[in-house]
């Protein structure tokens, strides 16, 4: 499915906010939210296409993801989390670090229902 441009825009103002809240790096959750829009594994090969052809960034990113909670690598490559899970980690992460987090809650709650209607809209079940 063809993302549109509002889509586009939406999800990079998505990660603005939430790598704002959270401290969290944006092109890691950039990498997250285009996964979030793929049907299906993805290779390591077409993350390091999006990211500019940079393998070494690419290998740090995916392991960032995979350590923070964010994807599970499968048999072919890597899946998203559900973004309930995904951000509630990186959420948790964040408290962890600056209890003042705390504070955006509700703010998080928002994003994270934008997300999830997103995904929703992309996978299928």
């Amino acid at each position: 499915m063809p993302s549109s441009y509002r889509e586009e825009n939406e999800l990079d103002r998505l990660s603005e906010e939430l790598s704002e809240i959270l401290q969290y790096d944006k092109i890691t959750l950039l990498c997250y939210f285009y996964l979030l829009k793929q049907d299906g594994e993805v290779k390591e090969e077409s993350i390091s296409e999006i990211l500019g052809n940079r393998t070494e960034n690419t290998s740090e990113i995916l392991q960032t993801m995979l350590n923070d909670g964010l994807v599970i690598k499968g048999n072919a490559g890597y899946l998203p989390l559900h973004p309930r899970l995904a951000i509630s980690n990186l959420y948790r992460l964040a408290i962890a670090k600056d209890e003042k987090v705390r504070q955006n809650r509700v703010k998080v709650d928002a994003i994270t229902a934008r997300l999830v209607k997103f995904r929703e809209g992309i996978q299928k079940w």
